[in-house]
């Protein structure tokens, strides 16, 4: 219960008369403010959480897809090229040693690969990557010695520079942990700035905001095939609109949050 109660605060505090003061709360509703207000921004919380979540699910697929075929063709002679220190740094590799256990074996195609080639320490990149999360295959992407690989796996999502990919992606993955987390979403701020590029150009008003972070997601799912354009932010802006219909309170308080 006290759980619960402690989760419900995060959604407690916008309405509070101290809001954006977190020392002292009073935990005193501001007039014309109730329980029910947060308790709709809860609701809120939950349904934009899923709604990014399905996109940044499609973006990182795409992503892992993009690194094995690029990669892949780029080595074609050498089909476990992420575990050797020529293609890709240390510390990446390291974790892989690290991780490649009993435990990961587990993952059937995986399994069953070293049944039948028992003297392979590794499996094909086109086997383990798929079972990467996706900050794996960011930390893949961001450790690449090969630059040229960079450039073309951020140009296949039309992203000219792979720094401004790299960018994108470790928002996007912020995000993606906060939703599988069942995180709270809609007051994020970003530590870091995010960089001006193709999905959005960046001011000091909206460089660590979380709408910010929603174009991004919108920009890279518009890149993938046979997508309708823009569809995460008209889907926001329909969870929006059906939030104002059911608690036209709720309005001032998201603008500044997701700002689509």
């Amino acid at each position: 219960m006290s759980s619960l109660y402690y989760r419900l605060g995060f959604y407690l505090f916008p309405f509070e008369k101290v809001y954006p003061n977190k020392l002292n709360r009073t935990h005193d509703f501001k007039k014309g403010y109730t329980l029910c207000n947060a308790l709709n921004l809860y609701d809120f919380d939950y349904e934009l959480r899923n709604i990014v979540l399905r996109y940044i699910q499609k973006i990182e697929i795409s992503f892992k897809t993009k690194i094995i075929y690029l990669c892949s063709l780029h080595y074609k002679d050498d089909p476990c090229w992420y575990i050797k220190y020529k293609n890709v740094d240390s510390y990446f590799i390291q974790r892989i040693k690290n991780n490649y256990d009993e435990k990961f074996k587990v993952h059937s195609p995986i399994g069953i690969h070293h049944i039948k080639y028992p003297k392979h320490d590794y499996v094909p990149a086109w086997k383990l990557i798929e079972y990467f999360t996706f900050g794996d295959a960011l930390l893949l992407f961001n450790s690449l010695k090969e630059e040229k690989l960079k450039v073309a796996i951020s140009q296949s999502l039309n992203v000219r520079w792979f720094t401004v990919l790299g960018n994108y992606l470790t928002r996007i993955v912020t995000i993606r942990n906060i939703c599988s987390h069942n995180n709270i979403l809609f007051d994020h701020r970003f530590e870091k700035s995010i960089k001006n590029g193709p999905a959005i150009t960046i001011n000091n008003d909206n460089q660590f905001k979380l709408y910010s972070g929603i174009r991004l997601i919108n920009y890279l799912h518009n890149q993938l095939p046979f997508v309708e354009q823009d569809k995460l932010l008209l889907d926001v802006t329909e969870l929006i609109e059906a939030i104002k219909n059911e608690d036209e309170k709720l309005v001032d308080i998201l603008c500044d949050f997701v700002n689509v």
